[in-house]
């Protein structure tokens, strides 16, 4: 019994010197860790960044500039678009905006709260570009925006499909630009009050709910054309513009079905501030009968989650970096018979799905 007793005592000792000696240990390496930090100290890395004086998050960071002031009170209120003198050359108006480098600007006296995408759907109409330019870099440029534009091409002469056009410059722009929200915009329309701003909103917003060609009313409730902002997440969870409408017409009027479908709301400015000038110009023609596009629109709750941004194909021809814009070309395919029987089949399916809920409701 007393040598069993003395052995155990023994152990104990052994393993109390040994967590000891195991404790100083620790405590050494951590002292020694405390005094080469201290004598050594690296600088900071800062944190990861996506545009200056912006965090990942999209937080401000200090620069010493105030924040910018939305609206800023260097804006002028009603403006009245020139339309009747012929528009400046790009190389005339790169040499006015000089300040502007790859289609992107940011003011220099404060720090921005947003980054733009300005994406223009666009083909064969190179002075209706050179109006536009004109008309909105001042405009943006008084609004304190840092703004990136995007001209987005389709090549060829095949029926314009402005809805792929659109998904291809967001998705191309995305790998290459930091940017919080976008905005699709017609380059026929020009803005007449730049209190109008082109800032993020929290929700779709279209902003030209009054525009000339509707005698500055909004034509119907569910109207989301000629300028339509999204922040990013809401536009990939709409999953952007569908690609089926061919020709003119339909793609707006589906967005907005996508958008209510989601569980979002439309804002939009008051009428008085969001009035544009709608240069007038030949209209695609209408490649998809009106009873296709109707009832691809009557059916977009159960299309859009296997058509838009998900699905779209495309390929890039050519990317051009201007002074003033960043000049996408993209070979979107073309509406052959194959498809054209597709969309039919698919309206008549849709049309006969309708049918049938409405008779069992």
């Amino acid at each position: 019994m007393w040598t069993a007793t003395m052995l155990f005592s023994s152990t104990l000792r052994v393993l109390n010197s040994r967590f000891k000696a195991r404790t100083a240990t620790v405590l050494l390496c951590v002292s020694l860790f405390f005094t080469f930090s201290t004598l050594f100290r690296l600088p900071s890395q800062p944190a990861l960044t996506e545009s200056p004086h912006r965090t990942s998050q999209g937080t401000v960071k200090a620069t010493g500039l105030p924040p910018c002031r939305y609206p800023d009170p260097g804006l002028v209120g009603k403006l009245r678009p020139q339309l009747t003198s012929l528009p400046l050359s790009l190389r005339d108006l790169s040499e006015k905006f000089p300040d502007i480098r790859g289609g992107h600007w940011k003011p220099s006296d404060c720090v921005p709260q947003f980054r733009v995408l300005l994406i223009i759907p666009f083909r064969d109409r190179w002075l209706h570009l050179s109006q536009f330019l004109d008309h909105y870099i001042p405009i943006l440029q008084r609004q304190k925006i840092d703004f990136r534009i995007v001209v987005s091409e389709q090549n060829g002469t095949d029926s314009f499909n402005k809805g792929r056009v659109m998904n291809a410059a967001y998705l191309e722009s995305n790998k290459e630009f930091g940017f919080d929200c976008v905005i699709f915009h017609d380059i026929d329309a020009l803005l007449e009050d730049d209190r109008n701003l082109y800032v993020c909103p929290s929700t779709p917003r279209h902003l030209a709910p009054a525009v000339s060609r509707h005698n500055y009313t909004l034509k119907y409730p569910s109207l989301v054309g000629t300028a339509l902002a999204f922040p990013n997440k809401h536009f990939e969870k709409v999953n952007g513009f569908s690609n089926s409408f061919w020709g003119w017409g339909g793609e707006d009027d589906e967005m907005a079905k996508r958008i209510l479908a989601s569980g979002l709301i439309i804002e939009r400015p008051p009428t008085d501030i969001g009035r544009y000038t709608l240069i007038e110009h030949t209209k695609n023609k209408r490649v998809l009968q009106m009873e296709i596009q109707q009832h691809l629109i009557q059916a977009t709750q159960f299309r859009m989650f296997f058509d838009g941004i998900s699905t779209v194909k495309y390929k890039v021809l050519a990317k051009n970096v201007t002074p003033l814009f960043v000049h996408y070309i993209f070979d979107i395919g073309s509406l052959d018979p194959f498809e054209l029987r597709r969309l039919y089949q698919s309206a008549e399916r849709n049309r006969r799905f309708l049918q049938r809920r409405y008779i069992w409701r």
